[in-house]
């Protein structure tokens, strides 16, 4: 698979590098292989150059085989994901995708149709805000589906369904998929991770204390626009802007333009056809709030005292799974919110597990996992609040760290002695620790 010597066309190390981490990924997502032998390469790697059409290096081959770590637990990948497949979890029904789509847009469209009789007192007013904005919280959970391709078997129907769940709600669904996709390829890396990542004790310490309100407050889910539009080392990097080149690749900018064409011309229809107060009313006040059920919820996912973070030498891909939180914010909240908050096996199985199968897969993997199963079922607001206190930040050193806080309402201990998770046995081992840009998991 290496290419001859000299050959003009050899990918660079930075191809090399991101291929290596999608043929990882795509590997263990898929179950291909446990965590404590070396990747089924053949598979994963012919796989993965179907889809890139990036050769491979010795060097980089060798890389792929030192990505996994000696496996800590008493169960391994192929285990969970057959015990996932063995219930059905990775089976996707269009139709029951699509009967799920269409119930979120009638929703929506129901309480637009209603809005007047919602305006006659304040109360009601307030009201109709919340569930419009919660239901645009759902309708984007519908499209994060179709970002994993899990919505359906075609990759055009994916592209087509996230494209209208998405623009609608102001996010280029490419955009997003792309940034996405990188976060679940380095989950829990204190460095690498591109969702809510960890803040390192040093630069804590820089902080004003005005930003310490914003990012360790209620207040801080209010920063998703302030994701999608910055670029910093503190997010993914612009997502209206195709040549945002460390998030972005050549081959992915028209993808990524077309996003964002898609909401610049839906926020000019509303511009034109809709009076501005309205507007603002109507559209951008719940949208806020569908802003707020999405930060909110991902921050809970990937945050909470009991959690472990890793760096490189001791990060894995299974380890980040089971990491993340998996809460409940009341049956009825879970449901129309396509029970989202089932976190771990997401995590575990993200390209071939839709969300109507979360649950039944939790059940299949849940037992095997056993006392590593990370999940809270304190009430998700007070959870929320307490992990705002309590969750600050983590040490400058160490591979393995956990949250930290001078306001928490526990006492900090040791990451050795209170590690969930155990330490790897190897001492050599090398755990991958990708920073890819997103190609396409078929």
């Amino acid at each position: 698979m290496a290419p001859p010597s000299g050959d003009k066309d050899a990918p660079s190390p930075t191809q090399v590098s991101r291929t290596v981490a999608d043929a990882r990924a795509a590997a263990v997502a898929l179950g291909a292989a446990s965590t404590d032998s070396v990747i089924n390469d053949d598979a994963a790697l012919e796989t993965n150059l179907r889809v890139n059409k990036v050769a491979l290096t010795s060097e980089a081959q060798a890389r792929l085989a030192r990505s996994t770590n000696t496996n800590p637990y008493p169960f391994t990948m192929a285990e969970l994901a057959k015990a996932a497949r063995d219930v059905g979890a990775f089976e996707i029904n269009e139709l029951t995708s699509f009967y799920y789509m269409i119930r979120d847009f009638t929703i929506l469209g129901a309480l637009y149709y209603f809005r007047a009789y919602f305006m006659s007192h304040w109360a009601l007013h307030v009201l109709w805000w919340n569930v419009v904005g919660f239901f645009g919280w759902a309708l984007f959970v519908v499209g994060h589906d179709c970002g994993h391709r899990t919505f359906s078997k075609y990759m055009w129907v994916n592209d087509l369904c996230g494209h209208l769940c998405h623009s609608v709600l102001l996010v280029p669904f490419h955009s997003w998929r792309i940034s996405h996709y990188l976060h679940h390829c380095n989950h829990n890396h204190v460095e690498k991770d591109e969702s809510w990542k960890p803040i390192p004790k040093a630069v804590y310490g820089t902080f004003a204390e005005w930003l310490k309100i914003v990012r360790f407050t209620p207040f801080l889910a209010f920063l998703y626009p302030y994701y999608l539009l910055s670029d910093n080392k503190w997010t993914s990097g612009n997502h209206f802007n195709p040549y945002t080149e460390r998030l972005f690749t050549k081959e992915e900018r028209p993808q990524v333009a077309l996003s964002v064409g898609c909401v610049l011309v839906w926020l000019a229809t509303l511009l034109w056809k809709v009076p501005l107060l309205t507007l603002i009313d109507a559209y951008f006040v719940p949208v806020i709030v569908f802003t707020y059920w999405l930060s909110m919820v991902t921050y809970l996912q990937h945050t909470d005292v009991k959690a472990t973070y890793y760096r490189d030498g001791e990060w894995s891909y299974l380890k980040g799974a089971l990491s993340t939180v998996d809460r409940s914010y009341f049956d009825w909240i879970d449901h129309f919110q396509h029970d989202i908050g089932t976190h771990v096996v997401h995590h575990l199985f993200f390209t071939k597990l839709p969300h109507y199968n979360l649950r039944k897969a939790t059940r299949a993997v849940k037992p095997i996992v056993g006392k590593y199963f990370l999940e809270d079922k304190t009430f998700f607001m007070k959870a929320f609040w307490n992990t705002c206190n309590d969750c600050h930040y983590v040490e400058d050193s160490g591979s393995v760290v956990m949250y930290k806080s001078p306001n928490a309402r526990i006492t900090p201990v040791d990451e050795t002695e209170h590690h969930r998770l155990p330490l790897s046995d190897s001492s050599d081992a090398q755990p991958a620790s990708p920073t890819p840009i997103h190609k396409k998991l078929h």
